[in-house]
């Protein structure tokens, strides 16, 4: 416990990029497996969805695409947009992104801090896992 205690405390406080500000915003992002959180800029700046990938650079291309990424497709469907230059600058205007690169242990974590963030109203694009939160009750 102590050490996804300690990998959400550096999710917590991990650099933020703004996704779409320029063409290079990904520059600092690798070829590595990680987990990701897009964050609100507005308000309280609440974690609204978390990811993982075996492609941290690969996931953060597929975000400019509906098809490719259901926080895209979620935002393109909340805001009724219809181009990718206007979903890109929604994403852009609303939201920013944090990440740590992780090898083992990348579903766990992406599960557990949904689990515990929505129960804190954080992830608003989140599905919870049923399998997870079924662990949790029979813990």
């Amino acid at each position: 416990m102590k050490n996804i205690l300690n990998i959400e405390n550096k999710l917590l406080k991990a650099n933020r990029l703004s996704a779409f500000e320029n063409s290079d915003w990904k520059s600092g992002v690798r070829n590595k497996a990680g987990v990701y959180v897009i964050w609100s800029k507005r308000g309280n700046k609440s974690a609204q969805y978390v990811g993982e990938t075996t492609s941290l650079i690969e996931r953060f291309k597929d975000l400019g695409s509906w098809r490719n990424h259901t926080f895209t497709r979620k935002i393109k469907n909340k805001y009724n947009l219809n181009t990718p230059e206007s979903i890109r600058s929604k994403i852009n205007s609303l939201y920013e992104i944090s990440f740590i690169e992780i090898d083992f242990g990348r579903k766990e974590i992406e599960e557990y801090l949904i689990y515990k963030w929505e129960t804190h109203k954080h992830p608003k694009f989140n599905k919870s896992s049923p399998r997870y939160e079924s662990a949790q009750k029979n813990a």
